[in-house]
């Protein structure tokens, strides 16, 4: 199964990484894959500031992960960052799983960094430029497919 979006506007993207981010659970690894520019960090950002991240989320390439407290909870967002990791992707890959293990709602961009980090993704999120906008396809285990099925575009067109 694959699920496919049209994105036009950032504000499209926006409402989408809210629906997208109440679906979500404590333990899941997304990955985000798409050409720079692409959408991947602003996507993060909505799904940020849906679960109440306080701060400003920026994309971690030089530092590799950043990790947010979610608001009034104790679970954390830990977004990570592989597109300068060259030749070391493997090795990161059971600290991202532990990330996962703790709890913690984990979000990769670049994960085919990793090759057997793509077999530990919940979800694959492929950010592809469409005219002016986005588009958004979802691949996945079956069971994260099916509980996402249920986003549909108009859920998020004003």
């Amino acid at each position: 199964m694959e699920l496919s979006f049209q994105l036009p506007t950032l504000e499209h993207t926006s409402r989408f990484a809210t629906l997208f981010a109440s679906l979500l659970e404590p333990g899941m690894i997304i990955g985000l894959q798409g050409e720079l520019g692409a959408g991947k960090t602003t996507f993060v950002k909505g799904i940020g500031a849906a679960l109440g991240v306080d701060g400003d989320i920026q994309s971690p390439t030089f530092v590799l992960q950043s990790i947010y407290d979610v608001s009034g909870t104790t679970e954390k967002l830990s977004h990570w960052d592989l597109y300068r990791v060259r030749e070391r992707g493997d090795e990161l890959l059971q600290e991202i799983v532990e990330e996962a293990e703790r709890g913690a709602t984990v979000i990769v961009e670049w994960p085919e960094r990793s090759p057997a980090l793509l077999e530990q993704c919940d979800l694959l999120l492929q950010f592809l430029y469409s005219g002016d906008g986005r588009m958004i396809s979802i691949t996945g285990s079956e069971r994260a497919m099916e509980k996402f099925a249920v986003l549909t575009e108009s859920d998020f067109y004003p």
